[in-house]
């Protein structure tokens, strides 16, 4: 009788102990990660932030094999926020030339050196369009299948008002010839 009692002194002594390490454990992991936990909702030691209050985004960084978590208000370069029903998420977007995407496939920004042409990062601007800035835009054309003058001298005024030192007046209008 005395041994079944001290049997399960020690049963109970055990899980009240394994019970206070827990609580120890969880407690020196939330100071150990108090600085890169600051907005989440739910952290890990290892991952950093694991849950992001409802209007934020959750950024997962690669460090090494494993992934970091943050909690940001918005995505940085290179990624969209994506709202979901759980969780928010800022998502890589598809093209490595794209500098800010509305969607994993719609650029809205390039990097330096690239053009913008519905949605797409280009190097050259497709047929039918032309260089302004950091955009391809559609040459218009009217009836006669010409820009048209007036449309055109605009159009020649605001690259050489774009360029520093030249006059409109000095740029040759390719639509009245030489």
């Amino acid at each position: 009788m005395h041994l079944r009692l001290f049997a399960l002194v020690m049963s109970l002594l055990c899980e009240v102990i394994r019970m206070g390490s827990g609580v120890m454990q969880k407690q020196s992991a939330h100071r150990e990660t108090s600085e890169d936990c600051q907005s989440c909702l739910e952290c890990s030691r290892d991952n950093g932030c694991v849950r992001c209050p409802e209007r934020l985004f959750l950024f997962l960084q690669r460090k090494g094999m494993s992934h970091h978590g943050t909690c940001l208000h918005s995505c940085p370069a290179g990624h969209f926020g994506q709202r979901g029903r759980d969780v928010n998420r800022c998502m890589k977007c598809r093209s490595l030339d794209c500098e800010h995407c509305f969607s994993r496939d719609f650029c809205t920004k390039c990097k330096p050196g690239f053009k913008l042409h519905k949605g797409k990062c280009l190097i050259h601007c497709p047929e039918g369009t032309y260089a302004h800035q950091t955009d391809c835009l559609e040459r218009r054309q009217n009836k006669k299948g010409g820009l048209g003058r007036k449309r055109e001298r605009k159009r020649v005024k605001l690259l050489a008002s774009s360029r520093p030192g030249v006059s409109p007046e000095a740029t040759t209008d390719p639509s009245r010839g030489p």
